[in-house]
């Protein structure tokens, strides 16, 4: 009786011991560092914002700006931890975009300012429920959110063939030079105790203008081979404008190294409808922010065709301060 109790003692003695022992022994928690420093963003170079309280116009060229992606602002956000994808979103209002990183590590962050320019905008796909969705470069959602945990790489990195919305404003194009005003700047971060950085960013785009001399009434038809860019159409009224064009590799060189020709084809739409072709002009894509103007004289007598027609190039500085306003 007395032994079995000795045993019973001894037996809970060493399983309390052992207890005890395997909870002295276990290792303490690491601490983990959760903090993250939220990071505003601030834009400089060759773009510069004013606020309005109403809808303004773009100096110089007195195009409309309205709230709305066909006609207005979008930026795209893109971050990169290790060059790997990050953090990504596309915005309406920068004020909106907050970076929220964790602390003591480098990212590189991208932005880019698109606007929709002399041409009808990039392409989306409205989805009930979800929104708008773009495609090339963006593929994502229009949502004013930074999406963290992303892993698109091809996000923001090529604009060339960049979705564009068609002359039918309903099917899409993916012309090798899109139709739009794109500004573009990278900048390397370090998240510590900065609330703001400043990325300057620069103008990717060129510019084309037409001119007529003797073009009183029909239309003036202008295709590009190897799908270069969208067909222009120009009335008498309406002649004169600037269709803006953004090419990628102006992010790296204000002179192109790589290209595709631009062989563009005129016609002339007579008043009685019927079309000669006055004919064709190869342009170069100049430098970075330039604007190369074709002048074009038709015939004098709309009983010849091309007789006295001329089609001449010149290039002129574009000036890389303009204001869109908010």
């Amino acid at each position: 009786m007395n032994l079995k109790s000795v045993l019973i003692v001894c037996c809970f003695v060493g399983v309390s011991f052992s207890c005890n022992k395997t909870h002295d022994t276990l290792p303490a928690p690491q601490p983990t560092n959760d903090f993250k420093q939220n990071i505003s963003i601030r834009l400089s170079g060759d773009i510069t914002f004013t606020e309005t309280p109403l809808n303004g116009t773009r100096q110089a060229h007195n195009y409309v700006y309205a709230k709305s992606i066909l006609s207005g602002i979008m930026y795209a956000v893109d971050v990169r931890s290790d060059a790997k994808p990050f953090a990504a979103g596309l915005f309406t209002n920068r004020d909106s975009i907050v970076l929220s990183l964790p602390a003591n590590k480098n990212y590189t962050v991208t932005v880019a300012v698109v606007t929709r320019g002399s041409g009808l905008g990039p392409w989306y796909e409205e989805l009930p429920g979800s929104g708008r969705r773009f495609e090339r470069p963006f593929n994502r959602y229009l949502d004013n959110t930074l999406s963290y945990n992303v892993t698109d790489s091809t996000f923001l990195q090529d604009f060339t063939y960049s979705n564009m919305f068609d002359q039918d404003t309903v099917s899409a194009f993916s012309p090798y030079y899109p139709e739009m005003d794109t500004y573009i700047g990278k900048v390397d971060v370090y998240a510590d105790s900065s609330q703001t950085i400043t990325i300057p960013v620069k103008r990717i785009a060129f510019g084309i203008r037409y001119t007529a001399s003797n073009f009183t009434g029909g239309r003036l038809i202008v295709s590009y081979s190897f799908g270069a860019m969208l067909t222009k159409y120009f009335t008498p009224q309406d002649m004169g404008g600037i269709a803006i064009y953004t090419v990628d590799d102006y992010r790296y060189a204000d002179q192109p190294t790589a290209w595709l020709r631009i062989l563009a084809t005129i016609k002339w739409e007579k008043p009685d409808g019927t079309v000669v072709t006055l004919g064709s002009k190869e342009l170069y894509p100049p430098q970075r922010n330039y604007v190369t103007t074709v002048n074009v004289t038709l015939p004098t007598s709309t009983s010849t065709v091309n007789e006295g027609v001329n089609i001449q190039l010149t290039e002129t500085d574009w000036s890389s301060s303009d204001i869109i306003n908010l």
